[in-house]
């Protein structure tokens, strides 16, 4: 992972914002963004990184710079997200033992991760995140 995508992670996380609300806040298309956050994309324009470090605030410089405190935050997994992780894996392979479905590992992460981001939203707002099957039948389809 990249200086950059880990400093851009930590940010994001820091003010909670979704990749959705960075990108229209950075005014860059999300598949941008989503590229440079998962280390998709090794140069970026300076356009880019302009628009990025406006939207949060600081100067090109500071986005290429790692703290040990950005280190040690993103290599550490709190007690909360695991326990969310974890039910939402229960969450999934219960609908899958349900409706008889059976979908690659990889791809049971990717929704996972999605029903985490989902459940931090809403845990940003106040409220009790609890995916319905419908919810989860569009991530499965989606991915």
């Amino acid at each position: 992972m990249s200086q950059i995508s880990l400093k851009l992670r930590n940010l994001m996380k820091e003010r909670g914002w979704s990749m959705r609300h960075t990108a229209k806040i950075a005014d860059l298309p999300i598949a941008t963004l989503r590229s440079i956050i998962y280390g998709q994309s090794k140069n970026q324009k300076q356009t880019t990184l302009t628009k990025i470090a406006k939207a949060f605030q600081c100067s090109i410089d500071s986005l290429s710079m790692i703290s040990d405190n950005d280190n040690s935050r993103s290599n550490s997994l709190n007690e909360q997200d695991i326990c969310i992780t974890i039910d939402n894996y229960n969450i999934l392979t219960a609908y899958l033992a349900d409706m008889n479905l059976s979908i690659a590992k990889d791809k049971q992460v990717k929704i996972i991760s999605k029903l985490n981001s989902l459940g931090a939203i809403n845990n940003r707002q106040n409220q009790k995140f609890s995916p319905d099957s419908a919810l989860i039948k569009w991530l499965i389809e989606d991915s």
